[in-house]
């Protein structure tokens, strides 16, 4: 569901604001819906990967070809509407289960393991070539 809050706010983003950019819609959705649930080192990349976004003229040539810029707007906004629909729909079932901590306990666990594991092998890495 995190996911689809990032896209709720990319797309809402893009869909109200015809003028604003790709990579400053891209870098507000990070930052309200998956950075606070992210450790630092990962805000940083994900900081220097929003960065690289393409330009919404080209993005919006790509998804949308030959739509007018307004119709594109309207897309959008009618895409985040649905997202919400079930964004709300799914953490009204994650809240009633309690299964909200469970995710970030998950992605906790998920981190750990990948950050030992990267640990370990650097270890025995140096060892080995030393």
């Amino acid at each position: 569901t995190w996911l689809l809050d990032f896209m709720s706010v990319l797309l809402g983003s893009l869909g109200k604001d015809p003028q604003a950019s790709a990579s400053e819609c891209a870098r507000k959705a990070y930052t309200t819906a998956l950075g606070p649930h992210h450790p630092f080192f990962l805000r940083q990349i994900a900081k220097l990967g929003m960065s690289a976004a393409p330009s919404r003229k080209n993005f919006e040539k790509k998804i949308f070809p030959g739509v007018e810029p307004k119709q594109i707007c309207d897309i959008l906004n009618v895409m985040t509407e649905e997202i919400d629909k079930l964004r709300s729909v799914l953490w009204k079932f994650y809240t009633e289960n309690q299964l909200t901590e469970l995710l970030r306990l998950v992605f906790t666990i998920v981190y750990k393991y990948y950050y030992n594991l990267s640990s370990i092998i650097n270890v025995n890495c140096k060892q080995t070539y030393s």
